[in-house]
């Protein structure tokens, strides 16, 4: 299931989703969040394999390449 807006036009517009890899707390990605605030990490905008924007706060792979979020914890920050 993605997530969509309905705009006043009836023009139905997808949500897009940044997400932490360690916890997968889910915000949209309108609130310009840059790392979660339960753990620090930094919050995936897109895979970083293929460049796919995250459209479903629940899921836990990208939709595009498969790869686990999970797997991708950046420890640099």
């Amino acid at each position: 299931m993605e997530a969509a807006l309905l705009s006043p036009e009836g023009e139905i517009h997808p949500l897009f989703f940044h997400v932490c890899p360690r916890c997968a707390r889910a915000v949209p990605s309108s609130t310009n969040e840059q790392h979660c605030i339960n753990d620090g990490t930094a919050l995936l905008k897109c895979c970083p394999v293929c460049q796919t924007r995250i459209t479903n706060p629940y899921g836990k792979f990208c939709a595009g390449c498969g790869l686990e979020f999970a797997t991708f914890v950046d420890t640099s920050s």
